[in-house]
């Protein structure tokens, strides 16, 4: 009796120490999670989207913003803008980092948002370009790996820049046929007389995020992380 008492004893004992163990273990993650959210202001509402908690304890920082047909196209606004214009929210409207070589990451990030949901992101090796004077390529992401995409059509495909006719170079973005950069249009037609919409047509919208699947509010950032 005594041999099975002592055992039960024990089995009772390593369950308590796995629960505290588990319990611990939630509650590092926990302040890990708070401390990342305090650290960044400009992602704490979507981190987990764009950061690895274990890899990025820092977060990432936004470089570039543009609300599409809510801004006028110039060479302010381009990614490869020298004019600094602060990124601190996700509000509809334009931002740019200059000197983004100056700007501490290994990683790049294309995000798109509707009114602030965020509809894909995608992210890929730093591209070396990034911010260097004319140079659209700058925004291409080099080994481009999926983190989210709600996207209807298109889905899996990562967003490049477009030079094409149609578009300006370092503001207008494609979502189809990765790697050919002058016949598609996922955010504006600015280049065009009289400029046409284009917004979400190679994406598609899931009427969870809006009943207006295209040529509605669109968001595009970039983030080195």
């Amino acid at each position: 009796m005594e041999t099975k008492i002592s055992s039960l004893e024990r089995n009772v004992q390593s369950g308590e120490q796995e629960r505290m163990e588990l319990q611990k273990s939630n509650m590092k993650q926990e302040v890990t999670i708070s401390q990342l959210q305090a650290d960044n202001r400009f992602l704490n509402q979507s981190l987990t989207i764009y950061c690895d908690f274990k890899l990025r304890p820092n977060g990432c920082a936004p470089v570039w913003k543009h609300s599409y047909y809510q801004v006028t196209p110039n060479n302010n606004v381009s990614t490869f803008s020298t004019f600094n214009k602060p990124c601190i929210d996700l509000s509809d409207g334009w931002c740019n980092v200059a000197n983004k070589d100056t700007i501490e990451g290994s990683e790049q990030v294309t995000a798109a948002y509707h009114h602030g949901t965020v509809v894909y992101a995608y992210r890929g090796d730093r591209n070396p370009q990034l911010g260097k004077a004319l140079q659209w390529r700058d925004a291409i992401l080099n080994n481009p790996f999926k983190i989210t995409d709600h996207c209807t059509s298109n889905n899996g495909v990562a967003p490049e820049p477009e030079v094409g006719s149609h578009a300006i170079p370092g503001i207008t973005f494609d979502k189809q046929n990765p790697g050919e950069y002058t016949k598609h249009c996922d955010t504006d037609h600015y280049a065009m007389s009289p400029p046409t919409d284009c917004r979400w047509l190679k994406c598609i919208l899931p009427t969870q995020i809006s009943t207006t699947t295209s040529l509605t509010q669109m968001t595009v950032a970039i983030y080195l992380c």
